[in-house]
Order: C-alpha cells, then structure tokens, then sequence
C-alpha cells in the first residue's frame, strides 16, 4: 500500500523521544506524552500514519468512495456510508459493538458500500487485543450489499498513538494470500 507516513532516524527520534518524556514527568501535559509515544515508535524503525492525510489523498472510486477501508481489527466487515466507517455488522469472537471512525471525506454525498476486512494471519495477531488496533487497506471493489463483499489486499493493523487524534502507528503490514481471500469470500456467503 502507498500511503503517507511519517519517519525519522531512530537517533533523532530517540532525542525527541526523551525530550518530552522529560516535560511529561515535570508537566503532566497529555500532549507531551502522546508525543513521548510517537517518538518512541519512531525510535523502533516503526511508521507513523495520519488518516487525515492519508485520506486527504486517496482516490475515489467511480462512486465517490474512498478506495481505502479502515476498521477495528477485531471486526469482520465495514459499511462505508458517505463519511464514517461503520464496523457493526460482524465481530471476531465478543459480542458485536457498535466500531465507527468518522473521515474527514474530500467528496460529499458519496455513495455507500460493502467491504470485508482481511484475515490476520496468527504471527501478526500473536497474543494482541484485537479490539485496540485498526486494520487499513486497499479496496478493490466496494460492493453494493453486505453479501457480495469480494476481500481484498495489503493490508495495515495500526494502532493508535494517542486517544484523541488521527495519529496511528504501522504495527504490521502483509499480503494477502490467495486462500485467505477465497477464505473471506466464502465466510461472507455463508454468514
């Protein structure tokens, strides 16, 4: 996936990173430690992605839809409905909750659509809580109803760097096999 990220030499970022874990210990200041844990993930070699400008350049399909799909990871589909992201169809184990991510979304009044997460594979899910993370990825085809939803590639699992903002950490990235996509597909028809 090509996408805008945000990277930094793991020195510098290393620098950064203890420069506002300092004014955190002296201020309490929440801005200061949502920076401290920026820093530290670019201190890792990780990347930094920001939905706003991700979604600022991503295309469009003919339908004026995002060709990009975000949702919680521990969801199974995503409603795409004009200018949020809807998650409440499916659930991966626990009861299902209402998940949505509001986009700030260049079109108005695009239309609505279907799109199933991909699978994650167990040495990327390992022993996460699925329900703190996001997976972001390309949609090929949006499709009009729940049931025809044809899966998709390259997907993200991110995960955010702070509680309020758009700011989000690559925990991951991978392809996604051809068994897994017919895998989706077929969980889609029978669900």
């Amino acid at each position: 996936m090509n996408v805008p990220t945000i990277e930094m030499d793991p020195e510098a970022a290393a620098e950064k990173a203890d420069e506002y874990h300092r004014a955190f210990e002296k201020s309490g200041n929440e801005e200061d430690a949502d920076l401290a844990k920026g820093f530290d993930a670019l201190t890792e070699g990780k990347r930094i992605i920001s939905l706003l400008r991700v979604f600022d350049v991503c295309p469009a399909d003919n339908k004026g839809r995002p060709r990009l799909a975000i949702a919680r990871a521990d969801r199974r589909q995503v409603n795409w409905s004009g200018s949020e992201f809807h998650a409440d169809r499916w659930s991966r184990g626990a009861k299902p909750k209402h998940a949505m991510i509001p986009i700030r979304w260049r079109i108005s009044g695009s239309s609505s659509g279907y799109a199933d997460l991909p699978v994650i594979p167990p040495d990327i899910r390992g022993g996460r809580n699925l329900a703190k993370h996001f997976v972001l990825w390309e949609v090929e085809q949006w499709a009009e109803f729940s049931s025809g939803v044809q899966p998709d590639r390259d997907p993200y699992l991110l995960r955010r760097v702070n509680s309020g903002l758009d700011l989000f950490v690559v925990v991951a990235e991978w392809n996604v096999t051809e068994l897994e996509r017919a895998y989706v597909a077929e969980r889609g028809r029978v669900a």
